[in-house]
């Protein structure tokens, strides 16, 4: 699964999920979904994801987490590695974005 230019009914991306959650093999190969859940960042990648979600706009794309959340980013998205009561357990991953508007 990728962030952008992915257009899908709400039941095909229910499909989607649920391939992927069910680890079937029928849309990914069970190692290529194992991977969506592994880090992918370096310690100073990770204390540069930090900074970066440090700033409003930053972490307004990632779903807006309480400041100084551990945070990894992994295949299938940014994975919260901290409980945060209430709200969303350790191991949640999410997928957000932006828009910008542009101007010709």
């Amino acid at each position: 699964m990728v962030g952008g230019g992915i257009y899908a009914t709400p039941a095909e991306y229910m499909k989607v999920l649920h391939a992927v959650l069910e680890n079937d093999g029928t849309l990914l190969e069970r190692e290529t979904v194992g991977d969506m859940f592994q880090s992918q960042l370096s310690g100073q990648s990770q204390a540069a994801l930090l900074k970066v979600m440090s700033f409003p706009d930053g972490n307004a794309m990632t779903g807006g987490l309480p400041e100084g959340t551990k945070r990894d980013w992994r295949f299938g998205g940014l994975s919260v590695m901290q409980d945060l009561e209430g709200w969303k357990s350790k191991g949640t991953m999410t997928w957000g974005g932006a828009e910008s508007d542009v101007v010709d």
